[in-house]
């Protein structure tokens, strides 16, 4: 992902969030962590390649200035 966007950053931030919570919850219910490692992995592949397609598309679009 292009740094321009810092969505490599947004995601890896988001990625610990879920993942803490996922284990966190199996851990709290007595189940195995690999399964909230799986859920974590099909969740995570949905919105990590939003991320990198729209990095891909714009990766400067935060920073684009208006015409005029």
């Amino acid at each position: 992902m292009s740094p321009g966007r810092g969505e490599g950053a947004n995601v890896g931030l988001r990625d610990a969030c879920l993942l803490g919570e996922l284990l966190a919850a199996a851990a709290a219910e007595g189940q195995p962590l690999s399964g909230a490692k799986a859920g974590y992995e099909r969740r995570m592949l949905d919105y990590a390649f939003t991320a990198v397609d729209a990095s891909r598309d714009h990766p400067f679009a935060p920073f684009r200035r208006p015409a005029g």
